[in-house]
């Protein structure tokens, strides 16, 4: 498996929970700035326990971003894509800034860190 290391994204996209337990326990051994999960509320419920079982700590668990992207429900390839990069991109922002990234609101409207700035899917706007 190649290194993981701070600069690494983990995007986990199987609809197989017992093919990415390999790749997850992985991913919560080493220190990726993002680490993502395909999955429904349920399906993260499922593995959350699982990981619990294997010894990983809730803080461990807690890493995992599920159901991964920024559009909810995201269901077809294209869609679910730019929602997962989006959602990469979000969390680098938020690293390479120290922790102060990007937050998307319940209206999809993304709110930067760059005070005065918000960003809808068709326009930034001066607030």
């Amino acid at each position: 498996m190649p290194k993981i290391d701070e600069f690494t994204a983990i995007a986990l996209l199987f609809h197989d929970l017992d093919r990415e337990m390999r790749p997850l326990q992985a991913a919560l051994d080493a220190a990726p700035f993002y680490i993502g999960a395909l999955g429904s509320t349920r399906t993260h419920e499922r593995r959350a326990h699982a990981l619990l079982g294997l010894g990983y700590r809730a803080e461990d668990v807690a890493r995992v971003k599920a159901p991964i992207g920024i559009f909810p429900k995201a269901r077809d390839a294209s869609s679910l894509a730019l929602s997962v990069l989006a959602d990469i991109a979000l969390a680098w922002q938020a690293r390479v800034r120290g922790g102060v990234g990007g937050e998307l609101r319940e209206d999809h409207v993304l709110v930067t860190a760059q005070p005065g700035v918000v960003a809808n899917r068709h326009t930034n706007m001066e607030a």
